[in-house]
């Protein structure tokens, strides 16, 4: 919320103002001039919620009873048992399941350094 609100807060009354005397009601405002702008702070938002929940383990662990309905995170405890860790095992397991989080990050790149960059200025 923090991030959304910095990020709000760099626009200009005079933006709202210009809309308003151009006969923009509130609605049109915000659908046709802040949204549009606020594409950068979605896109880290996305990409923050997202990254977090890919890497939940608590909650998946408590809310599931099968092997099967376990996520990928859970899986990794496969390969630790009580007498041995099997560590080429989890380091691959950990490089594929980082894989789609950092696809993800590389597609919108753009979007979130962006919009960690202008949410702190304000101008």
């Amino acid at each position: 919320m923090f991030l959304f609100r910095q990020f709000f807060l760099q626009f200009p009354k005079a933006l709202d103002e210009a809309a308003k005397i151009d006969g923009c009601s509130r609605l049109r405002t915000l659908l046709r001039i802040y949204v549009p702008a606020s594409l950068p702070v979605f896109a880290t938002m996305a990409l923050l919620k997202s990254i977090g929940s890919w890497n939940q383990y608590t909650w998946p662990l408590v809310i599931t009873n099968e092997d099967s309905m376990r996520t990928v995170q859970l899986a990794l405890s496969i390969f630790k048992t009580e007498y041995a860790i099997q560590w080429n095992y989890i380091l691959a397991a950990t490089t594929l399941i980082a894989l789609p989080v950092l696809l993800l990050f590389l597609l919108l790149q753009k979007y979130y350094v962006q919009g960690i960059v202008t949410s702190g200025v304000k101008g």
